[in-house]
């Protein structure tokens, strides 16, 4: 079991020390760090926000019907469609790709 923890302890704390190239020019030029990817509390991903790798946060929203456990993406058309106002480490709110996405720092 310790050697569990250890191996654990090692991929975390040498993704996070790995180079992290910020500059990008497409979605695909950016990796999630490691240690958004083991959080529960969102679906995090990366895309390239203004020439710079951004880890985003998507919002969802959950289907009414109480007999359907699903989320879909909320659907926007600009930035301003998007409201971060109730999250609390967002550095920013975006539309990407018509979702609403929180940047988070």
């Amino acid at each position: 079991m310790k050697k569990v923890f250890f191996v654990l302890f090692l991929i975390i704390f040498l993704s996070s020390c790995a180079k992290f190239e910020p500059e990008c020019v497409v979605d695909s030029d950016c990796e999630t760090p490691m240690e958004f990817l083991i959080q529960s509390n969102c679906p995090f991903g990366s895309i390239c926000y203004e020439g710079e790798c951004a880890v985003v946060c998507p919002f969802t929203y959950h289907d009414t019907n109480p007999e359907v456990s699903k989320s879909y993406p909320v659907p926007c058309h600009f930035d301003f469609d998007c409201d971060c106002s109730d999250r609390t480490h967002s550095l920013d709110c975006v539309c990407h790709d018509n979702a609403c996405l929180s940047i988070e720092g």
